[in-house]
């Protein structure tokens, strides 16, 4: 956006942020809380789809996504980017430092990784889905950009995560755990018994991963335990690793028993004991002990309450509600995110706006308010504003992932960014289609029009009045565009 672009909308915004006041709709602003929390915003399709169902019909359907279609959309991502349909081994041996061909260099997956996961936030029906996936790497974060994640990045996605979003925790638990790209990243790999010689370096015992399965995938830093709780569960995690060839061993885990601690582990002051010359199943035993305590369903249901109610004040009634419910079903999602999609929490527009959306979300609701008209250009122009706002995907660097906290998504660097983007999809830049429904002629009825597109679920009086002044000020064949502009650039929209 051009300098002389830009001052009209930074005009809007500072008028916006002076005043209170909202104008919104009756139901429709509530379908579009709901779409704007549970995917990555409206688009023609899930407003009509939420229109026949009602909003609990939308919700059933989104937990529940089995029936709906998107074969079309996934037969296109694997045509643009085959690499999202390997395996570790073959992705890991096409794709290499060593093949001298920069079409088939290490950056491939995360070039094209990074592209498919914008189309399916864009187009995929499947909206929950997506958001949770989403949420679930970020919970488990490991850096593309770094050793073997570079590689299994992309499986822990497809094969640890999205297949369990709405499965049990300890499967996708234990999935994870077993992915390659997690192995290297938190040294798991490297994790043996004292003295055990491999790749003719003497071993021992790296706690790394089991200090992060603790603090970050279970029970959290309070959850109760001990510097010899993590010591306990490194050494049920030894001989976890990967393979040094992938011919028999295509999804990159290996259990190499020989560098495995055999003797038996006590853990959480014995309320897991493990005896002795058990193998792999130590870890396995691990992993179920750890997800079913109630540190980690309450950890669980908070995070998955800030992330869909309310970053700052999650409702104490809803969490315990959705550890209650975890306990009962031994780690159901589906039925934890249930408990929470039905509360009357999640339903209090009290909440709706309260969120910024962090740039995935942005990017992806723009492209859903105003349609995409090529996808591979789209999906190829968007990484790079992505990494600028912060969030390149699969690229946090901390295994704490990206951080959920308005605020940090707040920066006037970011914004920036986010006023470019609005101004290239309002006027069919960078694969943007930049389509608007707009029949009125004058500049009230151009804001009014609009607003039903892009912001019905609600719009500051003040933004109104702003956008209409400015439209009248703008050259009757620019109003559409540049107030269309202002709008996806305004505070209502940037929010969710």
């Amino acid at each position: 956006m051009r300098l002389r672009q830009l001052v009209p909308c930074l005009a809007v915004l500072v008028a916006v942020l002076a005043a209170p006041g909202c104008e919104y709709g009756n139901l429709k602003k509530y379908q579009d809380h709901v779409l704007n929390r549970i995917g990555y915003g409206p688009d023609p399709w899930s407003r009509t789809r939420i229109q026949q169902l009602g909003i609990n019909g939308y919700i059933d359907e989104q937990l529940d996504p089995s029936a709906l279609d998107d074969t079309a959309l996934e037969d296109e991502i694997a045509s643009l980017y085959p690499v999202t349909t390997m395996n570790f081994a073959t992705s890991r041996t096409t794709f290499n430092e060593y093949t001298g061909n920069p079409d088939t260099g290490p950056y491939v997956p995360l070039r094209d990784g990074t592209r498919a996961k914008l189309l399916r936030s864009v187009k995929s029906k499947k909206q929950l889905e997506q958001v949770l996936v989403d949420f679930w790497f970020n919970h488990f974060n490991v850096d593309g950009n770094v050793e073997e994640a570079r590689w299994g990045f992309l499986t822990m996605e497809r094969q640890a995560i999205r297949p369990y979003v709405f499965g049990k925790f300890k499967t996708m638990l234990r999935k994870v755990a077993e992915n390659p790209g997690m192995s290297d990243y938190l040294d798991n790999a490297l994790n043996f018994k004292d003295g055990f010689v491999y790749l003719n370096l003497t071993r021992g015992i790296n706690e790394n991963y089991a200090r992060e399965v603790l603090e970050l995938h279970t029970v959290g830093v309070d959850g109760g335990y001990t510097q010899a709780d993590i010591r306990e569960v490194a050494r049920a995690f030894t001989g976890w690793t990967m393979p040094t060839t992938f011919q028999f061993y295509p999804d990159g885990f290996l259990f190499l028993s020989q560098g495995h601690d055999r003797n038996a582990k006590s853990i959480f002051g014995g309320a897991l004991q493990l005896a002795a010359n058990r193998g792999q199943q130590d870890g396995i035993d691990v992993i179920n002990f750890l997800a079913g305590l109630p540190q980690t369903a309450e950890r669980i249901s908070r995070k998955l309450c800030q992330r869909f109610i309310s970053e700052t004040a999650p409702p104490e009634n809803v969490v315990q509600a959705a550890k209650q419910v975890y306990l009962d079903t031994d780690g159901d999602l589906r039925e934890v995110m249930r408990t929470i999609l039905y509360s009357g929490e999640f339903r209090d527009y009290n909440h709706a706006g309260s969120k910024v959306k962090r740039p995935l979300h942005y990017v992806a609701s723009l492209a859903r308010a105003v349609g995409v008209r090529d996808d591979a250009t789209f999906a190829e122009s968007m990484d790079g504003p992505l990494q600028r706002m912060g969030e390149g995907l699969y690229r946090a660097g901390p295994p704490t992932g990206y951080p959920e906290s308005s605020r940090f998504w707040s920066g006037e660097g970011g914004y920036v960014q986010r006023t470019t983007l609005a101004w290239q999809a309002a006027h069919g830049e960078a694969g943007f289609a930049g389509n608007f429904l707009v029949y009125g002629i004058t500049p009230t009825e151009i804001v009014d029009d609009l607003r039903k597109q892009l912001l019905r679920n609600g719009i500051e009086s003040t933004t109104r009045q702003a956008l209409i002044d400015l439209a009248t000020s703008l050259p009757s064949a620019a109003r559409i565009q540049e107030v269309a502009a202002t709008m996806l650039a305004s505070p209502d929209f940037l929010v969710h």
